[in-house]
């Protein structure tokens, strides 16, 4: 049963998303040279099947293995990953066939969906059952009363070495840069004219290239309002919308 206490320290206590778990529990395994467990299996072939069809889901549903069936998807699972450049998938795959091919009983497995990766333990917080310091008894949501040995945790030594994360790039930016490299060639009029013989929707790059040329400008665009044979129609901003 999950707890439902409020975590006083999320950043100390951080809860690891399945794949983490994944990681977390491989490294285990080959630091301790022994193969996968029941749980490790189920995660990993929860998060690699294709669909209740498949051999690979029927492992992590109930436990039942079909050697000859997973032995296929392994096979196609590992090429698609190969040619997706995922060195991550072709290491869970890998250590799933070994758990697949050593494991005596290929029959489903009582209490199997029960299984599954535990949030590793960490370091206790020094609580009790009411979220309040076990040495001065203030609650983890106030300063630790003056004599408690935890009450520098209050106001911790600033960092001097910190140093403010650079601003991301302008996604907008980026786009038109990659677009103008495509399309920059084209003078406006043969931009205009690609956008207007376009299906719909099919002129993106063409109006993002398009907005990039009449913004330095001052202009800016818009689609006339005929329904059968629409014109692109440019025209002057305001001062106040350049």
């Amino acid at each position: 049963m999950m707890n439902e206490r409020h975590n006083p320290n999320p950043e100390r206590n951080p809860r690891l998303s399945d794949p983490e778990l994944i990681e977390l529990a491989l490294e285990r395994a080959e630091a301790d040279e022994t193969p996968i467990d029941d749980a490790t299996a189920r995660v990993i072939a929860s998060q690699l099947h294709t669909g209740q069809a498949s051999a690979m889901y029927s492992l992590a549903s109930t436990g039942k293995i079909y050697p000859r069936h997973l032995e296929l998807e392994f096979r196609v699972d590992r090429q698609f990953a190969d040619h997706d450049d995922a060195p991550e998938t072709v290491r869970w795959l890998q250590r799933l066939q070994e758990y697949v091919e050593a494991r005596e009983s290929h029959d489903p497995v009582e209490g199997w969906s029960a299984l599954w990766l535990q949030q590793p333990e960490y370091e206790d917080a020094g609580l009790d059952d009411e979220d309040c310091c076990t040495e001065c008894g203030e609650h983890f949501a106030n300063p630790h009363h003056p004599t408690c040995s935890r009450s520098s945790e209050d106001f911790p030594e600033e960092d001097d070495s910190f140093q403010p994360e650079p601003a991301e790039a302008d996604p907008r930016t980026e786009l038109e840069a990659k677009v103008q490299a495509k399309l920059g060639h084209l003078s406006t009029g043969n931009l205009v004219r690609r956008m207007e013989r376009a299906e719909d929707f099919a002129y993106d790059d063409e109006s993002v290239e398009l907005s990039r040329r009449l913004r330095e400008q001052g202009k800016d665009w818009r689609w006339s309002e005929s329904f059968s044979k629409p014109q692109v129609i440019i025209y002057d901003l305001p001062e106040e919308g350049r």
